[in-house]
């Protein structure tokens, strides 16, 4: 009795310090958002600041940033650490992420952006050391959660081989591009899926004994890294183990979709089918690469490489932590709530439909112009969330 008061009052504690984890998070996607619009606006504005700098600003605040933060902040809802702890790792965080938000921005990869980033990877590293230990393998969620941590430090792999590979053999090699797609790969797929995942199963205390869910998404995950190998080397092997693991992931996403839909639905039924359809879509999308000339000329189509990573940061990620954030309570279900989440389903599957165009050759009327204009409709989405958790005096 005596340790649950204590937990509890570590809870209450803590619940300060979470909160302001939240808001950095919703900070870091209204900064990434604000970029996004400059970037979709560049052609038809003079700015100073060179369009690659804004990019690397951009992606870093928005994956390391907000879903980083987004996600990180709800497995701590769930497994506190001690305030002092927690207070100590935000005012980190924010040095760290404003710092490389600034710093790319006014040299792009370089001494000062370089050192934040690194600053950012040790103190992810010392945070999630302390996150994995309380994690129990309980259940399916914990399951997740769990491996959702170890896919992040595989991830980090690719970081530390960029250095090395760019300073030997150039940022043109084979090696310097490989390594970023294997740490956007276990990052996207990995890491933010695996959490939004365990989260989604730990609100709805959802838990199943078909552990061949896992084991498919983990074949999926770790045999379709193959992909920019056979980019790299037309070999048949590397080829078959990618599709292998395309086929691996429709199967896991389909016994998935089932057991979370027939779920007990906690919040509007409508948002989680939303959610699930996204979910079923991102393992369709991969299906094409089972052509082997589809797969190999994704590799230079540049526009349907973005969508998806926009798909699933945007579309799985974002929206999966906004029913996240509602399951738990942490965002109501009010008329600024619903103005800002279909202001910002507007925009995304807008800009989604834009860029699957000019992926496919499909060439729209103005398509740079609605691209700019449904980008403002992303940002105004982003400000009424931020504007929500800043109105609930959790700074």
């Amino acid at each position: 009795m005596k340790s649950f008061v204590r937990e509890q009052k570590m809870n209450f504690g803590n619940k300060k310090w979470i909160y302001r984890f939240l808001f950095l998070a919703f900070l870091s996607f209204f900064l990434a958002g604000i970029l996004g619009v400059i970037m979709r606006f560049y052609p038809f504005i003079s700015v100073s600041i060179p369009f690659e700098n804004l990019l690397h600003s951009h992606s870093h605040t928005a994956l390391l940033g907000w879903a980083f933060l987004g996600c990180t902040t709800g497995v701590l809802h769930y497994f506190p650490i001690a305030k002092k702890a927690l207070k100590n790792y935000y005012y980190l965080f924010f040095i760290s992420i404003l710092g490389m938000f600034f710093s790319f921005l006014y040299q792009g990869y370089g001494l000062i952006s370089i050192s934040f980033s690194t600053l950012y990877i040790f103190l992810v590293y010392h945070l999630f050391w302390n996150l994995h230990r309380k994690i129990h393998t309980t259940g399916t969620a914990d399951i997740l959660l769990k491996r959702s941590i170890i896919w992040f430090y595989i991830s980090t792999l690719g970081i530390w081989i960029l250095g090395p590979s760019s300073a030997i053999l150039g940022k043109e090699h084979w090696l310097y591009h490989t390594s970023i797609r294997f740490f956007l790969h276990f990052q996207i797929n990995g890491w933010l899926f695996y959490a939004i995942l365990g989260l989604i199963l730990k609100n709805r205390e959802i838990t199943f004994n078909n552990l061949w869910i896992i084991r498919l998404l983990d074949a999926s995950l770790i045999l379709t890294t193959f992909l920019p190998l056979y980019w790299v080397d037309k070999n048949l092997i590397f080829y078959i183990l990618n599709a292998l693991g395309v086929l691996a992931q429709f199967a896991s996403i389909y016994l998935l979709v089932n057991i979370l839909y027939k779920s007990k639905i906690i919040i509007s039924k409508n948002i989680i089918t939303m959610w699930l359809v996204f979910i079923v879509i991102k393992a369709m999308s991969q299906l094409p690469t089972l052509f082997p000339s589809f797969a190999e000329e994704l590799k230079l189509n540049r526009s349907l490489i973005l969508t998806y990573l926009h798909w699933v940061l945007l579309g799985i990620v974002s929206f999966g932590l906004i029913l996240n954030y509602l399951d738990t309570k942490i965002i109501r279900n009010t008329p600024l709530f619903k103005f800002s989440f279909y202001t910002l389903l507007v925009g995304f599957l807008a800009t989604e439909a834009i860029l699957f165009c000019l992926g496919n050759h499909i060439y729209l009327s103005h398509n740079t112009v609605l691209m700019a204009i449904f980008s403002i409709f992303l940002l105004i989405g982003i400000t009424g969330f931020l504007w929500k958790i800043y109105r609930r005096n959790i700074i």
